[in-house]
């Protein structure tokens, strides 16, 4: 017996078709549906291209899941009613299914799996169950999608993943309180290390404008003196401590404080520094006529 005859020999209890719209009859489903046995198809595959980039004929992969094995010659009568050419043995239910879907293939079109139809009890979504494994490494990525995104509220999470990433699904569904209770713990972390950041910026403001510091290299020197737990916000916030420092010295330099002359018979009042008048200068000047009156 040739491989050919010993394969249409051999009995199998999961097979799959593809039917062809514009070949099969329009009551194809009900025809199948009538057999009993869970079944379903594909979304309609029609974005498919062939190896030379081509379209292919729209088409519905199909699969059925029988209690008792079949023969090919008992699917061929099947298939034949429907005009679906040569049937095949299902090595794999999951793999079929995600392929309906080109879930492992991201280089082709990707169908929507809302778009697939059960009949007679097949269960699309147990079948697309992802396994321990990929469960937990959906965890993981989901994990790391809140931190690195700083995720605060459970809506901003839910939103981009219908979006963006619904083969989360399952997990989301599964450990739904599990991820609610990650974005709280993450939120709450932040709002800690916000307050903590805010102790250690107003003590470092503080030491610049008590002491008059006029350079960056001092703060480095009192952070490592006298308090190095604050040290990391000379990187993180560098900018900002920066800005600060400039801005104290700028108010500094240019602050004049004029003190007015009284005497015990006259008041001398200051006249206002005119407009484009450079504030050292024009202190001078103040100074050398407060003396030549006394």
């Amino acid at each position: 017996m040739n491989n050919k005859n010993k394969s249409q020999a051999e009995r199998h209890r999961n097979w799959i078709f593809i039917v062809y719209p514009d070949s099969a009859p329009e009551n194809w489903r009900d025809i199948v549906t009538d057999i009993g046995a869970p079944w379903g198809h594909s979304p309609l595959h029609d974005k498919d291209e062939n190896e030379y980039g081509g379209a292919k004929k729209p088409h519905y992969h199909c699969l059925i899941k029988f209690n008792s094995l079949k023969s090919y010659r008992q699917m061929l009568k099947i298939t034949g009613k429907i005009h679906a050419p040569n049937p095949q043995p299902c090595e794999s239910i999951v793999g079929k299914v995600r392929y309906w879907l080109h879930l492992d293939n991201p280089e082709k079109y990707q169908y929507e799996q809302e778009d697939i139809m059960a009949f007679n009890g097949l269960d699309v979504k147990e079948i697309l169950r992802p396994s321990k494994t990929q469960q937990t490494a959906m965890m993981r990525e989901i994990r790391a999608f809140i931190r690195e995104n700083n995720i605060k509220e459970m809506k901003d999470f839910m939103n981009y993943a219908d979006e963006e990433s619904p083969r989360w699904g399952y997990v989301i569904n599964r450990y739904h309180y599990g991820i609610r209770d990650y974005i709280n713990s993450c939120r709450y972390s932040s709002k800690s290390e916000q307050n903590e950041n805010y102790k250690g910026l107003h003590l470092i403001r503080t030491f610049i404008k008590d002491n008059g510091i006029t350079e960056i290299s001092t703060v480095y020197d009192f952070l490592d003196e006298t308090a190095p737990q604050w040290g990391y916000l000379m990187d993180t916030n560098y900018l900002e401590i920066n800005s600060y420092l400039q801005s104290t010295i700028r108010r500094n330099k240019h602050k004049v404080r004029i003190n007015s002359f009284d005497s015990s018979t006259q008041t001398y009042n200051i006249p206002l520094v005119p407009k484009g008048i450079d504030l050292e200068l024009w202190a001078l000047t103040i100074k050398e006529y407060q003396e030549s009156c006394l």
